[in-house]
């Protein structure tokens, strides 16, 4: 039997370099029989623990390391699951350590949580190692009373890392033999070699870490260990009794449910048979059919036989109660006005999707497909994915909560990483005593490594480069999914380990998004979109002039929008501001919706070749062009020969050869992946099924080659309709109520001068004038008036939102009648940086002064004395020279202003 006990993964933040795949495959190569995880009190690598132990076939030991307190004094325990019942205790001790938030933890506090576990004490820590000096036995005999009244099993950790550690052995035999112990082999792992070690020593001086540097902690290769632990044959014995006994059988058997629906309904007696949630998904799926489109209508049975078959599949993969929950809190959010994004994903590609009203994207127009979202034999879950204003999604993650109860709900951990190999040295040469100019040398090196080798590299910066690559991909903080949210059927701390979030009071997982998926949990993305915050903006002030507007009837054949896309003038349009967009815009000029949705599909990295070969054919659509064969030449026409969408690809592969959707979603995801094999082995069966339907082999590998070409820049049309509907909207408010539009924009644009000043430009060249702030008629935002836009006091830089109100307070109560009068009545709110930057800005010109007699008469002190003086008059200076006065407003706004306002 070999192995040990305590190895740790880079898990353990900033306390070790391992990862779980590197501690896991090492311990294979040194033929170990078990790998014993104990990180520091979480489980944040369990998961590709166990499965990387199922792949290498050695046996997993699952524990964590916690820090007790016990007489004031803390000793450290590993703490290990027997059995899966064990692992249940551990994900809940784990739990109840991270909400704690305590470095150590005192034994009454966990007794209802140690049954099935067993604990390994050792000479790491103050407590044991004081103990087991100083032989205090009857000491130790009360702790071991409590700590045996709490575990199923305790031992003994016998270590041979250090010279004091050897020394102590002889003292924790006799404490083992004296209490009938077991004594087990412990060795703290906190990297592979040697090598390695200044590296994790930086890492505790990172964190302020105290180290022993005695210690070495690096892996104890299969040669170690032999010659180290044969002359302790009772340990090996006592370590093969227990690593039998340990089995996990049933890890989680992706049981996990999401909440019933039916069950969390307010008027549950409503609906009749409440707890079939499948035939409740049915109904009112077909329901919002019929609001659609009427059963006398001539599409309604091609709409109505789609319909069934999505929610066959839905159903037999019992996805029901994720439609109707993503449903209700779609419906949540409209109701409470909350503006929800039209679709995202391939969800737009659902019609179940669009009568639950979830998305607003009718897919059999669009031609989209279902199974690119949904795919029976694909292992993966359903993803829809919401857009909500980025001010608002908390409103609705709040209603989730309140609705199935915080403990069913909780975010999702992320982790926070050493990325760069340069980030990566920046930090490391804080403790390293290195060379401006050996670091420079260092960095040309990296940016130019593909062309040099390594050997010219001088040793001190060898080792920097072996440490920034030790680091590299490590994670160093924890962090929170940006959208992600999971739910379930039961209390999630039963079943997985949780901690604290600083969000909403949320519990966070401890696992990442990856492996909750892969126990069966589902997760609701809730996205937040600034672009649904300036249309709710907009819709708003719209509404105060035309009560009707509503934005799902606008026209999506308005020819002025098209008009406003086709010059490029897009800016504040979502996903066509950046200056490829533009150029896109201006080069293909736009003339339908489906014209929008082909060139959001290009504006991405990569396809500029395919936007050439699509521009080119574009300009010879009058001719009926012939592609390849008559089956796909109705699948190309709509984009010119060029496949654009991922969806294409799966209906070449369906009609031509007769792949079932099912299997063209596969075919899609496998050329994807530039596995050579994966390949090849894609391509033999597609001319194989070409073959069996007849069609000539030199012709399908033709098709085979075409396809592959734009199998990497292919995109997701579901995805792409959506975005463009967002984008179009937009255009089409921008078009029609521009005014409204602008605005919008520039409330939401107030601290970001650069964008400022791009929208005032627009706004001028409107012929719109605009005033500029001044202390009696702006406002804490822009308004616009008998054809003015007022600018907002808080542009200026320095002043506050919170100022501007206590000046508003003023200004209502009476006019400002004087320089002198403004700073009397505001003197507890100025200060000297909001005065300068107000007089400099020119918000203070209408007080009768010139800028340079006000900025020299600023002084706050004097506001002290005015009361004793019985006429104050200002100290008159002549204005500022033009360029001074001009130089002065760009530094207080953050732009030229002046060359923005004025037409031109």
């Amino acid at each position: 039997m070999r192995g040990v006990f305590y190895l740790q993964s880079f898990y353990s933040l900033l306390q070790s370099l391992n990862s779980v795949e590197k501690l896991v495959i090492t311990a294979k190569e040194n033929n170990y029989d078990f790998v014993a995880l104990s990180d520091e009190s979480n489980l944040y690598g369990m998961l590709s623990f166990i499965h990387l132990c199922q792949k290498h076939q050695i046996k997993p030991i699952l524990g964590i390391k916690i820090n007790l307190l016990w007489d004031n004094k803390v000793g450290e325990l590993l703490v290990y699951a027997q059995n899966d019942k064990g692992i249940k205790n551990l994900i809940q001790l784990a739990t109840f350590v991270k909400l704690e938030e305590q470095n150590n933890i005192s034994l009454d506090k966990i007794k209802a949580l140690g049954k099935n576990l067993f604990i390994i004490v050792t000479g790491f820590s103050p407590l044991f190692e004081k103990i087991f000096v100083s032989d205090q036995k009857d000491y130790f005999s009360q702790l071991l009373q409590q700590l045996k009244s709490v575990f199923t099993e305790v031992f003994l950790g016998i270590s041979f890392q250090s010279f004091f550690l050897e020394q102590l052995n002889d003292n924790i035999f006799d404490f083992g033999s004296h209490f009938k112990i077991p004594c087990l082999p412990v060795h703290k792992t906190n990297y592979e070699t040697p090598k390695a070690k200044e590296t994790h020593q930086i890492l505790a001086k990172m964190e302020n870490k105290p180290l022993d540097s005695e210690l070495d902690l690096s892996f104890l290769t299969k040669n170690e260990f032999d010659r180290i632990y044969q002359k302790y044959p009772q340990i090996i014995e006592q370590t093969k009794e227990l690593i039998t006994k340990i089995n996990y059988q049933t890890f989680f058997p992706n049981k996990f449910q999401l909440p019933s629906y039916l069950d969390f309904l307010e008027n549950q007696e409503a609906i009749p048979n409440r707890k079939n949630s499948k035939q409740y998904l049915k109904k009112i799926a077909t329901q919002g059919l019929k609001k659609f489109i009427k059963p006398k209508d001539l599409a309604y049975d091609k709409y109505k036989k789609r319909l069934d078959q999505e929610l066959t599949i839905i159903n037999d993969l019992n996805y029901q109660n994720y439609f109707l929950i993503v449903s209700d809190l779609v419906k949540y959010a409209k109701k409470n006005d909350i503006l929800v994004g039209p679709g995202r994903g391939s969800s737009s590609g659902s019609l179940v999707c669009f009568c639950l009203e979830i998305t607003e994207i009718d897919p059999l127009k669009y031609d989209l497909i279902f199974e690119r979202f949904l795919n029976s034999q694909r292992k993966t879950m359903p993803d829809i994915d919401l857009d909500f204003p980025d001010n608002k999604r908390e409103k609705v993650i709040e209603y989730i909560c309140q609705k199935y109860g915080l403990s069913r709900v909780a975010n999702i951990i992320t982790f926070g990483r050493f990325v760069t190999k340069k980030a990566i040295i920046k930090e490391l040469i804080k403790f390293k005593k290195i060379k401006p100019f050996q670091v420079k040398y260092l960095f040309d090196f990296l940016d130019n490594s593909q062309f040099q080798d390594p050997k010219i590299l001088d040793d001190k910066i060898k080792d920097l480069l072996q440490m920034a690559t030790f680091l590299e991909g490590m994670p160093r903080f924890t962090g929170t999914h940006a959208a992600g949210v999971i739910l379930s059927q039961d209390e999630l701390s039963q079943s997985i380990p949780l901690q604290k979030s600083n969000y909403l009071n949320l519990f966070q997982t401890q696992w990442e998004a990856s492996d909750l998926e892969a126990i069966g949990l589902l997760k609701i993305d809730f996205l937040g979109l600034r672009s649904l915050n300036i249309i709710e903006q907009i819709i708003e002030a719209i509404k105060k002039d035309h009560l009707s507007f509503d934005l799902l009837t606008i026209p999506l054949n308005d020819q002025k929008t098209f008009q406003l896309l086709q010059t490029g003038k897009t800016v504040g349009i979502f996903q066509l501001e950046s200056l490829k967009a533009k150029m896109f815009l201006q080069k293909m000029k736009p003339q339908t919706f489906e014209d929008l949705i082909a060139l959001l599909a290009l504006n991405r990295p990569g396809p500029i070749d395919s936007f050439d070969l699509f521009l080119q054919n574009r300009k010879l659509k009058g001719t009926h062009k012939t592609y390849f064969h008559p089956l796909i030449d109705d699948i190309l026409r709509p984009t010119y020969g060029v496949i654009l969408y991922q969806e294409q690809i799966m209906q070449i592969v369906a009609v031509f050869a007769k792949y079932t959707l099912n299997e063209a979603d596969l075919f899609r995801r496998a050329i994807s992946k530039k596995d050579k094999n994966i390949l090849l082995q894609e391509k033999t069966h597609f001319l194989t099924k070409s073959q069996q339907e007849g069609h000539d082999t030199f012709l399908a590998n033709k098709i085979y080659d075409y396809i592959l070409k734009f199998a990497n820049y292919g995109f997701n049309k579901s995805h792409s309709v959506a975005y463009s509907l967002i984008s179009y909207r937009m255009a089409y408010l921008k078009t029609n109520y521009f005014i409204h539009f602008m605005i919008a924009l520039l409330n939401d644009s107030i601290n970001d001068s650069s964008q400022t000043s791009v929208l005032l430009k627009e706004v001028a060249q409107a012929n719109i004038t605009i005033i500029k702030p001044n202390v009696f008629t702006s406002l804490d935002y822009y308004y616009f008036e008998n054809n003015q836009l007022f600018l907002p006091l808080n542009m200026i830089k320095g002043v506050s939102r919170n100022f501007c109100h206590e000046l508003f307070k003023e200004r209502h109560k009476q006019k400002f009648m004087s320089f002198k009068d403004f700073k009397q009545r505001l003197f507890t709110s100025l200060n000297p940086i909001i005065l300068t930057n107000l007089i400099l800005s020119g918000a203070l010109d209408q007080m009768g002064f010139n800028r340079k007699t006000l900025f020299y008469n600023q002084d706050l002190n004097e506001v002290r004395y005015y009361r004793f003086l019985e006429h104050y008059n200002l100290t008159l200076h002549q204005e500022f020279l033009l360029h001074q006065l001009k130089s002065e407003e760009t530094k207080v706004f953050g732009f030229d202003i002046n060359a923005c306002i004025n037409k031109n």
